[in-house]
C-alpha cells in the first residue's frame, strides 16, 4: 500500500510538470492538431498562416520565432533571438538582406511600436494575431 500510494504521489507531481491545458483538451478531443499547436505555442498562428501563403522555396526570416519544424519551407526559414534589452534594427536588416527572405515575422509587440517597419525595403504587413505579425517583403 506504500508502494502504491508513492506511485500515485510521484505520477501525480509528473502529471503537474509535464502535462498543460491545450494537451488535455487534445487528448479529449476536443481540439485537433492544428488547434492544440494554437493554443500551445505562440509561433505557431503566423507559422500557419505562411503555410496557406508562402510558395515553395520562399525565405523567411522570424524574429524570436524559431519554430523550423512547423515553416512551409524550413530549409529556408532563418530566425535570430532578440536579448531581454531588445533587438537591433541594423543587425534584423543585415539579416534579412543576407538571406534574401520573402517574409518576415516579428514580434507583436515590436510591430506595434512602428506603423511602417524599417527593414531597408518596402514590406507589407499581411498577418498579425496577438503575439506576431508577418510582413511580405517586396
Amino acid at each position: 500500500a506504500l508502494e502504491i500510494y508513492c506511485l500515485l504521489i510521484a505520477v501525480l507531481g509528473m502529471i503537474i510538470i509535464e502535462v498543460n491545458v491545450p494537451q488535455i483538451a487534445y487528448f479529449a478531443g476536443r481540439l485537433d492538431k492544428p488547434g492544440y499547436l494554437r493554443a500551445a505555442l505562440r509561433t505557431y498562428g503566423s507559422l500557419e498562416y505562411l503555410q496557406g501563403v508562402a510558395p515553395p522555396g520562399a525565405g523567411i526570416f522570424g524574429v524570436d520565432n524559431c519554430s523550423r519544424a512547423l515553416a512551409p519551407n524550413p530549409l529556408q526559414f532563418h530566425c535570430a533571438l532578440c536579448p531581454p534589452a531588445g533587438c537591433d534594427p541594423h543587425h534584423l536588416t543585415g539579416y534579412v538582406k543576407s538571406y534574401q527572405s520573402r517574409y518576415f515575422i516579428v514580434p507583436e509587440s515590436i510591430a506595434a511600436m512602428s506603423t511602417d517597419l524599417d527593414i531597408g525595403q518596402p514590406s507589407t504587413r499581411i498577418y498579425h494575431d496577438d503575439y506576431f505579425s508577418v510582413y511580405e517583403l517586396r
